[in-house]
């Protein structure tokens, strides 16, 4: 049987792709790695001595390509409705500061001090220049505080007071000794909506990259996903097997082109892991949630990740457990 693994490094790093590559291949199987290219290891193919092959796709070019030339037919639409919503903005407050306007105190103060600054000396002006720098330094440092707090936010995970009382409950069944299978674990819930397609929500969020933030990136995940399912695609393989929740898109591609089996193999409970990006839990979360029913066999390392995934996510198989057992001495 030939056996295509996927998995975002370069493969030969990762110690339990490995191993379960090692043991298949012993098995009297075909088995082929495909990841991705880093510092450790750049080479395009690589035969292991037993006979694994690891293909690590050059995915960059043809991504970053695919990125600036959708960057190209976004921008146009992007800028219009920062247009509209700049126009908005200076109607709402043109309207607000005029005569019949919720701020039409403010717009006569503001109207005055305009008059003021005009005949002023300039030493006024310069108390108003002092004034509006100050103002904005203030407000920067606002925002960075703002931005810093978010990033906290998505780095940690924020538990509600049932889960809280669910992990008490479980922590003391642990120390009681007594049976902890009929405990419930939290669900995690995205707070990117499922019934938003991929396409939309990069058109959503792709144009924020070009303002300093990193929501380009899923973008270049979709692309470099498309990458690895072609040369994927061409082996022809009898299953198709993920490592880690970002390889699942890339599976699914497989699955529905060749009509082969799915298998998952879940490291660690993504949807809690600390993460510095902001967002990257909700969205591991709605990748679970979109491609977890369609797997045909699920696995991961011990039994409270495989009863969590079961609880969190009831559509999916129910996860077999592979530990990671290090070699025996001899």
């Amino acid at each position: 049987m030939k056996v295509c693994m996927l998995v975002y490094n370069n493969g030969t790093r990762d110690g339990r792709v490995m191993k379960e590559a090692h043991t298949l291949r012993a098995a009297g199987h075909e088995v082929t790695v495909i990841g991705i290219p880093d510092d450790e290891a750049g080479a395009p193919v690589e035969y292991l001595s037993d006979g694994v092959r690891v293909y690590r796709v050059m995915w960059q070019a043809n991504a970053y390509f695919k990125l600036l030339r959708s960057a190209l037919f976004r921008v146009v639409p992007v800028l219009a409705v920062f247009g509209l919503l700049l126009w908005g903005i200076v109607r709402l407050f043109n309207w607000a500061l005029s005569a019949h306007g919720p701020l039409s105190g403010l717009g006569a103060w503001l109207g005055n001090l305009g008059a003021q600054m005009a005949n002023a000396s300039w030493s006024d002006a310069g108390y108003a220049i002092a004034f509006a720098l100050v103002a904005l330094a203030v407000g920067y440092v606002c925002w960075r505080l703002i931005r810093e707090y978010a990033l906290a936010v998505g780095a940690g995970v924020s538990l509600r007071s049932d889960e809280k009382d669910m992990m008490l409950r479980y922590a003391e069944a642990m120390f009681k000794e007594q049976p902890y299978q009929d405990l419930e674990f939290p669900r995690p819930k995205s707070r990117i909506p499922g019934w938003i397609p991929d396409f939309v929500l990069e058109l959503v969020l792709e144009p924020l990259d070009w303002f300093g933030g990193k929501s380009g990136r899923f973008t270049l995940y979709r692309y470099r996903s498309e990458e690895m399912a072609a040369l994927a695609i061409k082996l022809k393989p009898d299953v198709i097997h993920c490592h880690d929740c970002m390889a699942l898109p890339t599976g699914f591609l497989v699955k529905r082109a060749l009509k082969l089996p799915l298998v998952y193999d879940a490291h660690e409970i993504y949807e809690f892991a600390a993460a510095r990006a902001f967002g990257i839990n909700d969205y591991y979360a709605r990748l679970h949630r979109r491609y977890l029913p369609h797997v045909d066999r699920f696995i991961t390392i011990n039994d409270s990740i495989a009863l969590f995934y079961r609880y969190a996510y009831p559509d999916a198989p129910p996860a077999v457990v592979i530990s990671n057992a290090t070699n025996k001495a001899a």
